[in-house]
């Protein structure tokens, strides 16, 4: 099964599928994300083992990062609006894995 052309399905994600819309994978009373079309870590018996792990362990990462640190755009696009930074920050290719192209923060400890 090809586990990137699933996860970027128009059946499963809509017609912005390869958009970055992490709002995707929040469940509300009237929406739930589709799990079996999230096959990053596979699904099913086999899946992976440590997918919950990563899963947790990157949530742990992003909050100490979050607590600690002041994330702030790079100088060079401050004075552009939010959506012109967005794009640029969160640009990305293609190919075997989807790479950044441009992911660059600045990072100013808050203690």
């Amino acid at each position: 099964m090809d586990a990137f052309g699933t996860n970027l399905s128009l059946l499963h994600w809509g017609e912005d599928a390869a958009e970055f819309k992490p709002e995707r994978f929040i469940d509300t009373d009237t929406y739930r994300w589709p799990r079996d079309a999230f096959l990053t870590f596979s699904a099913g018996a086999r899946g992976c083992i440590g997918s919950r792990f990563a899963m947790t362990e990157s949530v742990c990462i992003l909050a100490l990062l979050v607590r600690q640190y002041e994330i702030l755009v790079p100088s060079d696009l401050e004075l552009r609006s939010k959506a012109e930074q967005r794009d640029v920050l969160l640009k990305w290719t293609t190919g075997v894995t989807i790479t950044p192209t441009n992911s660059r923060v600045r990072l100013r400890r808050r203690f």
